[in-house]
């Protein structure tokens, strides 16, 4: 019985971390031991926005597909010792693990066109967060460590 709870366990543990999956990194991350920069403020219009959802696919499914495999397959012995219960608990993990890597490996970008008040436009793509961009929108422009931020002018 305690083999069988650690083996839950490590399933549990495997399937979160293989799981987690950062393909844009959000611009409110940042590390706290690294004192702040001067940040600079600048202002632009929005000349064009495209809303996308980027996903990863190399290796998307095989770390769902294996952990809810292993984790369905433990369920359905846990019901009950029969093999068709095992069967369909390992099935039903399989399409449930592949479900969660496939939402967790998708994320929402925005893509902006901007005019600056210099008149020297440029693209940059971001995280989607609490902005909804549109064409013509006043804009702040932050550069801070190397990284440029959109957000809407208030």
């Amino acid at each position: 019985m305690m083999f069988r709870k650690n083996l839950i366990f490590l399933a549990t543990v495997l399937l979160i971390v293989g799981c987690n999956s950062s393909l844009v990194a959000s611009s409110g991350q940042g590390n706290d031991a690294i004192p702040e920069k001067k940040s600079t403020l600048s202002y632009g219009i929005v000349t064009g926005v495209r809303y996308l959802t980027i996903h990863n696919d190399i290796d998307s499914n095989i770390t769902g597909t294996i952990s809810g495999a292993i984790l369905g397959g433990m369920a359905g012995n846990i019901i009950g010792s029969d093999h068709y219960l095992i069967m369909a608990g390992t099935a039903t993990g399989i399409l449930a693990g592949q479900a969660l890597q496939n939402r967790l490996t998708r994320r929402n970008i925005v893509e902006l066109f901007i005019r600056p008040d210099d008149g020297r436009d440029f693209v940059t793509v971001q995280p989607t967060g609490r902005d909804i961009f549109f064409v013509g929108q006043d804009v702040n422009i932050t550069y801070q460590r190397g990284t440029i931020i959109i957000s809407a002018r208030e």
